[in-house]
């Protein structure tokens, strides 16, 4: 975004130090660069702390953000020495760059961020992207610099107490830009594809999917079914999701393909985008599927997936959480018309299009910006 009037006159820009401490290419992060891309240039000049040389940096229009790779990476995985050097790293950031405000883009580094910002009087604004996170987040909430929380979806909001003063929180949906032509024709008939990217994990169900996807193949051979993504350090979850698929006569119909740089492509080749996450913040790839033209399925416990796919009417929700449910809904969908599943689809767009166009949540978020750097309420 910049401005069109010749005649306002220059204003010194806002300086926001954002700190990243991931800067994985998950949706966070992809989140984070639509942000950036829609603030207006003339507000703000921004800087970005994170850990080195990571791929995050390659969604980054270098010429307008200054990087400061000074942050220590994984610090959920390392020790108390770690975390000090984290904290340098930032105050090292925040003395080269002489912000106004630090935004917080994955709250679970809020801690380090109060203590960095406390000595130079800076106002901290977090982001709840997680559940796990609501707890620690509100531990923190009497520490004075720590201005303003924003919550990723309703489903994480309603995950704090009572006892929090509204005007001390902010929840926004996340922007999103498309990435794929809407005016392109839909495939046709549908081909019994599934595809589920998500990082491999208990919490995100893929386990359940693939227990439904067996039993679902055992009457439809010609379906298949894709998982993206990658497990964590240290979880041996994917192992055990392949041993039972290597031990079922339909294996060669799953296919495992771990992480990839470029999703579109193979969302190109799919029906239907499955999430069977046990609970999920707020579900990008719910976003993904309608940008992708696919019909998104979700368990209706899900949180951000459930209330986005309810809230526009764009998908389908299966009653509970177990492969029989999932199975049936898989049958469900691959028996809809083309014409049903374009209908999904165009519902989901229109509820994008309304909720998450990245100028208006870049507006959002500059508005919670300033107001913490002025000491106002919301």
């Amino acid at each position: 975004m910049h401005s069109t009037d010749p005649n306002k006159p220059a204003s010194p820009r806002a300086r926001l130090l954002v700190l990243e401490a991931a800067g994985n290419l998950w949706g966070s992060e992809r989140a984070l660069a639509d942000l950036l891309g829609a603030m207006d240039d003339t507000q703000w000049k921004v800087g970005i702390c994170c850990p080195p040389a990571m791929p995050f940096e390659s969604l980054l229009d270098e010429s307008r953000i200054q990087i400061f790779p000074t942050f220590v990476g994984n610090l959920h995985l390392k020790n108390k020495l770690s975390r000090i050097w984290a904290l340098i790293g930032l105050i090292r950031a925040i003395r080269r760059f002489s912000p106004h405000l630090i935004y917080v883009n994955q709250a679970g580094t809020t801690k380090i961020a109060l203590a960095a910002a406390r000595p130079f009087g800076l106002p901290v604004v977090t982001h709840t992207r997680l559940k796990e996170d609501v707890e620690y987040v509100e531990t923190l909430l009497h520490r004075d610099p720590l201005k303003r929380v924003i919550c990723i979806s309703k489903f994480i909001r309603d995950a704090f107490s009572d006892r929090i003063d509204p005007d001390r929180t902010l929840t926004l949906y996340d922007g999103y830009r498309p990435a794929c032509d809407w005016h392109a024709p839909q495939p046709v008939p549908p081909r019994s594809r599934f595809v589920c990217p998500s990082r491999l994990g208990y919490t995100k169900g893929q386990d359940v999917l693939v227990k439904a996807f067996l039993q679902f193949s055992k009457a439809t051979a010609e379906g298949h079914l894709t998982l993206v993504g990658g497990t964590g350090p240290q979880d041996d979850f994917e192992v055990e999701l392949q041993r039972e698929v290597a031990q079922d006569e339909h294996r060669d119909q799953i296919r495992f393909l771990g992480f990839v740089d470029n999703i579109w492509p193979i969302l190109g080749e799919a029906d239907f985008l499955v999430c069977p996450s046990r609970y999920e913040p707020l579900g990008r790839v719910i976003f993904e599927a309608w940008d992708a033209g696919l019909v998104p399925l979700a368990w209706k416990g899900s949180g951000g997936p459930a209330e986005t796919i309810s809230a526009s009417r764009g998908g389908l929700l299966y009653d509970h959480q177990n492969p029989e449910c999932l199975a049936e809904t898989l049958r469900f969908a691959n028996s809809m018309s083309s014409e049903e599943r374009a209908g999904y689809v165009q519902r989901g767009r229109a509820w994008l299009i309304s909720n998450c166009k990245p100028q208006i949540y870049a507006q959002h978020m500059s508005h919670c910006f300033h107001q913490a750097i002025d000491g106002r309420a919301a």
